[in-house]
């Protein structure tokens, strides 16, 4: 992100600096006064919009209100807290170091509370669904195109740029999720949120779900009025897809929902015959947490194994067994 912030100032300020600079001192003296701090809105904006992309992928949340954050962090980090920095290094040899560090950290303080104060106002982040590799590659290219060549055919790096940008609401997000342990699931809706199994277990795969979804927070199996989903003691089924998925945790379900539903989630091992496509707890064991694509073609079903050979320290848990047999599975 910081090397996509450089190079966009860097391509901006030598497209429009001189224009910029012209249109600021010849604009009068109330411009020509307030040119730094229109400098500093400049420079956000610009390297704002080239790291956007990034905290969108990697973050899935943008910051809206960035610029207001700036026009008070950058100038107080520019006239007070870097002279005193300079300062204390400069008395470091003498033990007077305190002299620098004490007013420097009272600029740092306000500093962070303005950035506390900014990110408490509403809508202050935008959550987005996360994009793919190819989008983010795309973006990055299209970002490079656009700086680093002059001329007009440099705007052909818009649409790469557009492209990546959108990139996370356009490819398809799984719509079962069964974490490695198994003890957390989340299933789709039609509105395309996510619903969680249970708020209290495997929480930090759960915020990594919603996150790459665009979600915030997210309901319970069951309690949402929109929600089609039974539990009871021995698991819950729900309806996605025009497919019933059944959740179960407790063995005495497994014959009544392998001859009923078309998918069966298994926290426990399944040890006889389910005529329903499964993932049992020895599934996941072996293979890792696994995603489910529910199409008018078919049932794909992909799991964390199937990425593995590209990573020669992962040991394969089931490397003596049987091998994945149901990554990529269509029915």
């Amino acid at each position: 992100m910081s090397f996509a912030a450089v190079i966009a100032l860097v391509a901006a300020y030598e497209s429009f600096g001189e224009r910029f600079r012209a249109w600021i001192y010849d604009g009068g003296p109330a411009l020509r006064a307030s040119a730094y701090l229109l400098g500093v809105a400049f420079t956000t904006i610009i390297a704002s919009a080239a790291t956007g992309v990034f905290a969108a992928h990697q973050f899935g949340r943008i910051a809206h209100y960035g610029l207001a954050a700036n026009l008070v962090a950058v100038p107080l980090t520019a006239i007070w807290v870097m002279p005193w920095a300079v300062l204390a290094v400069g008395l470091l040899p003498f033990g007077l170091e305190a002299i620098g560090l004490v007013p420097m950290g009272i600029g740092i303080d306000i500093i962070l509370k303005v950035s506390n104060a900014v990110s408490s106002w509403p809508g202050a982040v935008g959550l987005t669904p996360t994009g793919s590799s190819f989008g983010l590659i795309a973006a990055a290219m299209g970002g490079l195109w656009l700086c680093l060549w002059r001329g007009r055919w440099r705007f052909l790096g818009v649409a790469r740029l557009f492209y990546g940008a959108i990139s996370g609401s356009v490819i398809d997000q799984p719509d079962i999720l069964i974490s490695e342990s198994g003890r957390l699931a989340a299933i789709r809706l039609d509105g395309d949120r996510y619903i969680l199994s249970s708020k209290s277990r495997d929480r930090f795969s759960g915020k990594q779900w919603l996150r790459a979804g665009g979600q915030g927070r997210a309901g319970v199996w069951g309690k949402l009025s929109l929600d089609s989903s039974r539990c009871d003691k021995l698991g819950c089924t729900s309806l996605v897809k025009n497919r019933t998925v059944a959740y179960i945790w407790d063995e005495r379900g497994l014959q009544d929902d392998c001859n009923r539903a078309n998918i069966v989630i298994a926290a426990i091992p399944i040890r006889g015959e389910c005529s329903a496509v499964h993932i049992d707890r020895f599934d996941l064991w072996r293979y890792g947490a696994h995603a489910i694509y529910l199409s008018d073609d078919g049932i794909i079903i992909q799991n964390v194994a199937q990425y593995r050979g590209a990573r020669p320290w992962t040991v394969w848990r089931g490397e003596k067994r049987r091998r994945p047999n149901i990554a990529g599975l269509t029915r």
